[in-house]
């Protein structure tokens, strides 16, 4: 019984070793890279895929505030082109709660993702991996 008792202690051990080994350090250095990033080029689109930070504006197409136990937080944005995707954030902030279909927001592109967002200066959010 004991022998059993040790080998299910190594399971939320193996966890906690990938976590403070592996997962951490490599956020760490993701994060570095972005605090690192410089501007884009002014003529920098979309479709840049390098480490350069470009902003890029959008229009709100729909949020979504569902609270409780399975709490959803999500903007669904589209550019003047095609190009149309669903941000997700942590809470609803002082940004989500306020904005409405057919705002104008502005994002903060790098590695090709949405970094933050932002809208008549309030820029509560960055975005989760």
């Amino acid at each position: 019984m004991g022998v059993l008792l040790i080998l299910l202690s190594l399971i939320p051990a193996e966890f906690c070793y990938v976590a403070f080994a592996a997962w951490l350090p490599a956020d760490r250095e993701l994060y570095r890279d972005y605090q690192a990033a410089e501007p884009c080029p002014a003529r920098a689109t979309l479709q840049v895929a390098s480490d350069c930070l470009t902003t890029w504006p959008f229009t709100v197409v729909k949020t979504v505030v569902k609270t409780g136990k399975n709490a959803t937080y999500e903007a669904t944005l589209k550019d003047e082109d095609s190009w149309r995707g669903v941000v997700s954030f942590g809470d609803p902030g002082p940004l989500l709660e306020r904005l409405e279909p057919g705002d104008r927001v502005t994002a903060a592109l790098w590695r090709r993702r949405i970094v933050v967002l932002s809208r008549d200066g309030v820029r509560p959010w960055s975005a989760r991996r």
